[in-house]
């Protein structure tokens, strides 16, 4: 008799194996997490999910506060009225795959900015 679970686990293996020699170099331990977050806890837990979604928002309104503060880079501060603005509307109660991506972006910049200050 075949095992199911067995073979649940073993292309989970196979697929986190492949995943990480993709894109394992390319993606934060954030985007990582979201990704994680997304394929094993949008069905059976999402508030986890949307918990760390909120505090992704709450650290890069902090960062971009920060960067005001810093940066002299006039381009740049014109366009954080607006950048602010899509955070804030930005829902971390909808979990789907848009969603995860504006998450996914959301990261990457947050990495950035931290980079500059």
């Amino acid at each position: 008799k075949y095992d199911i679970t067995h073979s649940d686990r073993l292309v989970l293996k196979i697929m986190t194996e492949k995943f990480n020699r993709r894109y394992g170099e390319e993606l934060s331990q954030d985007q990582k997490k979201i990704i994680e977050g997304y394929v094993f806890l949008s069905d059976k837990d999402p508030t986890r999910l949307k918990k760390f979604f909120e505090s992704k928002k709450i650290e890069a309104l902090k960062n971009l506060e920060s960067f005001e503060d810093k940066s002299d880079n006039r381009y740049l501060l014109s366009k954080l009225d607006e950048v602010r603005e899509k955070i804030v509307t930005l829902s971390s109660d909808n979990i789907d795959d848009q969603n995860v991506v504006k998450f996914l972006t959301l990261t990457k910049m947050i990495s950035e900015i931290k980079k500059e200050l």
